[in-house]
């Protein structure tokens, strides 16, 4: 009987010290879960904290633009007019500027990357210049694979491309080949690379640098911004 009663206890014992084991590495498990959910979350909630890029440093008194001035949103892209990823984003940034025009200006600085990138950019001031920017700038994206083909580029045929316009493209000519807007066009530069650029077409909606290029991540972005203004 008492070997009964002591066996009876060990296994008493037993059970007790494996519901005791279990509970602790049930609560070690779930300690070190919340653990893991709470750095996830922090991590999570910096990537949402992106400190944005100063609009001194994005927008400067030259700078070309399109839209209300008091508009909630801006957007600034730096671009390259011989740059193909620059004129293949261009439908879908002219349909945004259609479709947010109440709401969204848009800002264009130069960050010349290519060989005649800042020829290109002195062109289009000259063109700024007769009032004729944004009908040079898409005109050259549209043929942009006649002058700027990277394996034989032919920049002289840009005022035979623009020629639709009616420009004085002599006067304009002379200026690029001078360098008339070189000081301009590197200040855009100097603050793309303290901005954070390091290619072609880079957005900033509101400050904040664009990650994903498309007409989705754009539009997606402006109406988050949007929202964060109302």
């Amino acid at each position: 009987m008492k070997n009964k009663t002591f066996l009876m206890s060990l296994v008493i014992i037993a059970v007790f010290i494996g519901a005791f084991w279990g509970l602790s590495k049930n609560y070690k498990n779930t300690e070190s879960n919340l653990s893991n959910s709470n750095l996830s979350v922090a991590n999570n909630q910096a990537s949402f904290q992106i400190t944005p890029i100063d609009s001194n440093l994005l927008i400067k008194q030259h700078s070309i633009s399109k839209g209300n001035n008091d508009a909630k949103v801006t957007i600034v892209e730096f671009l390259d007019p011989e740059c193909e990823a620059c004129s293949a984003t261009y439908p879908f940034v002219k349909k945004i500027a259609q479709e947010f025009s109440n709401d969204v200006r848009f800002v264009v600085r130069y960050m010349p990357f290519h060989q005649n990138s800042k020829y290109a950019a002195n062109i289009l001031e000259g063109a700024r210049a007769q009032g004729k920017f944004w009908e040079a700038l898409e005109l050259l994206f549209v043929e942009q694979d006649r002058w700027a083909n990277h394996h034989n580029p032919n920049p002289d045929l840009i005022p035979e491309i623009l020629a639709p316009l009616k420009l004085n493209m002599n006067k304009i000519i002379t200026d690029a080949k001078n360098g008339k807007y070189d000081n301009l066009i590197l200040e855009d530069q100097s603050d793309g690379k303290l901005s954070g650029v390091k290619g072609t077409p880079t957005f900033f909606v509101n400050g904040h640098q664009l990650q994903e290029l498309g007409y989705e991540p754009l539009r997606r972005a402006i109406m988050e911004a949007l929202q964060k203004t109302n």
